[in-house]
């Protein structure tokens, strides 16, 4: 027995067929009748060297010049970017050891590691640069523990607990 509300008859498949979306990018430069991806073969192909003239080799040439000094740019700036991240990363690490020894507790070691830090990882070190910003916080936040008289065992510095 059909269910009520329901005819006897096979239902009819959906076939409702959608217009098709326009395409965006490279799809819309092939020619009609060429095969998909026969228009990248001049991206992928350019023409051989011995056929461009002395002008188009030399500007080649510059380009390939511009891209190693935008390489060198780069490099440079990791570089500086790890430096001042482990710099960072060494003021955070002294503020530990000088607050436990109850030396001092200048917060501005930890201050000026995580500034290092996010020097650092502007410049493109962003493993180390977080690492030198959560150091210093934590740098910070002991120190400033340490100043209130908070952790056991390390007495602030200058108040005659001695």
């Amino acid at each position: 027995m059909p269910w009520p509300g329901s005819s006897r008859r096979a239902s009819k498949p959906f076939t409702k067929t959608m217009p098709r979306r326009k395409r965006w990018g490279s799809e819309d430069k092939r020619q009609p009748g060429e095969l998909p991806g026969s228009h990248l073969r001049e991206k992928l192909y350019p023409e051989p060297e011995h056929e461009k003239g002395p002008e188009e080799r030399q500007d080649d040439m510059q380009q390939e010049g511009i891209a190693q000094k935008d390489g060198r740019e780069g490099a440079l700036k990791l570089l500086l970017g790890r430096i001042c991240c482990v710099v960072g990363l060494l003021l955070g690490a002294g503020g530990f050891v000088v607050a436990i020894l109850g030396e001092s507790v200048d917060l501005s070691a930890g201050a000026v590691g995580i500034g290092l830090g996010v020097l650092g990882y502007s410049l493109g070190a962003r493993r180390l640069g977080a690492a030198s910003v959560v150091l210093g916080i934590a740098a910070v936040f002991f120190m400033a523990a340490v100043s209130t008289g908070l952790i056991p065992g390390v007495a602030p510095p200058g108040h005659g607990y001695n």
